[in-house]
């Protein structure tokens, strides 16, 4: 079906434009270990070209236009590693792509993210000679638990922090 007239040149021109922000090093690499970062960089331009920073994980109910849906599927495909495009092929929509390629990569156990949150909340004030040490190492903890993909800011990890005290 090919849609509305130019709408394949609009779709190719959006898309262009987008691949051309997505370095290399943005581009979804196979083990998935730039997925936060890729993450990132697509709800920016989703919010730079669809007016919504979630646009690739709609609401359940959230209605999305036929155009926007090829444009959100092409920009996916030109931001991922060509290993990761053939297990998507098949899906739907954008969205399915989209939680399909985020839930590959997201497999924390909690194991994992518990041993970071103690880590963090066991730091030793008294073992640090300065305030930047000390800092540096909350910031390590939870830098290391945000790559475990704990969503927690650093805002959030200090209030969480001030409360066990």
């Amino acid at each position: 079906m090919p849609g509305r007239p130019g709408e394949q040149s609009h779709i190719k021109t959006i898309v262009a434009a987008v691949s051309k922000r997505f370095s290399e090093v943005d581009t979804l690499k196979p083990d998935g270990s730039n997925l936060r970062q890729w993450e990132r960089l697509l709800c920016h331009h989703a919010l730079e070209y669809f007016g919504n920073p979630d646009f690739f994980a709609p609401n359940e109910n959230q209605l999305v236009d036929p155009s926007d849906e090829k444009v959100g599927r092409r920009i996916i495909n030109a931001s991922v590693h060509t290993d990761l495009t053939y297990n998507v092929l098949n899906l739907p929509t954008t969205a399915d792509v989209f939680s399909h390629l985020m839930m590959n990569f997201c497999v924390v156990n909690r194991a994992a993210q518990l041993q970071g949150w103690l880590k963090f909340i066991h730091t030793n004030p008294a073992a640090h000679d300065t305030t930047a040490s000390l800092h540096e190492a909350f910031r390590n903890s939870a830098k290391t638990s945000c790559k475990q993909g704990m969503t927690l800011g650093w805002d959030e990890w200090l209030d969480h922090s001030s409360k066990l005290t």
